[in-house]
């Protein structure tokens, strides 16, 4: 856990980036993954949550929501919260309708092994749902848009390094291709959608999944 006690101490050093962080993902992009997910009822689990903004949209149906993320903030005192890692999660086999994870998983040490947990407590007939900032190439406009933001997450995992010594904050750049290979041995994709809130903001890849036969 050394690698996440280190990026605790560089957020509660730059408590204002972190802030402007969180608002992002409390807003607009939420709102439509929200939707795009599908979900009426059953229980989520929200990986890498953050303030767990992402219940707020479900307040209205019989869901339950529970949460999980390496850097507790205040706010987790309000819900359901372990304090977890993706690769291994705190919770019984197939306790779960849907997980879903908001563009967390370039924080992710180890893909493979984030599937395995989540197939191990996914409920039969489970999903899995995924926000995630690709870069994909296909013109002028996206090669700006993913140099753009490779750059900015470059600058971040190098500024985490240089404040702290230890794991850089983004593990690993997707694309499209990227991402879908890395989540096929285990899941088979549904739904799958784009979303950009402005033509220069980057692309986000929306996702559903369903586990492969175990």
């Amino acid at each position: 856990m050394a690698g996440f006690e280190a990026r605790r101490k560089w957020r509660d050093q730059h408590p204002d980036r972190f802030a402007t962080k969180i608002t992002h993902r409390s807003g607009s992009l939420q709102k439509a993954f929200a939707a795009f997910t599908n979900i009426d009822e059953g229980a989520i689990l929200d990986i890498g949550c953050g303030p767990g903004n992402f219940r707020n949209f479900f307040s209205d149906r019989p869901v339950k929501y529970w949460g999980v993320d390496p850097l507790p903030l205040p706010e987790s005192a309000h819900f359901r919260f372990a304090r977890a890692v993706a690769e291994y999660l705190p919770f019984r086999d197939g306790m779960f309708t849907d997980v879903v994870v908001m563009a967390a998983m370039d924080h992710f040490q180890d893909v493979a092994a984030f599937c395995d947990e989540t197939v191990r407590v996914l409920t039969p007939g489970g999903r899995l749902h995924i926000v995630q900032s690709v870069h994909d190439v296909h013109g002028p406009v996206t090669a700006v848009k993913a140099a753009a933001h490779w750059v900015k997450d470059r600058m971040e995992s190098e500024a985490t390094m240089t404040a702290n010594k230890t794991a850089p904050k983004h593990m690993t750049e997707f694309d499209g291709d990227f991402l879908r290979h890395a989540m096929d041995l285990r899941f088979e994709i549904t739904e799958e959608s784009k979303y950009s809130k402005r033509w220069y903001s980057p692309d986000n890849m929306f996702v559903t999944m369903e586990p492969r036969s175990r």
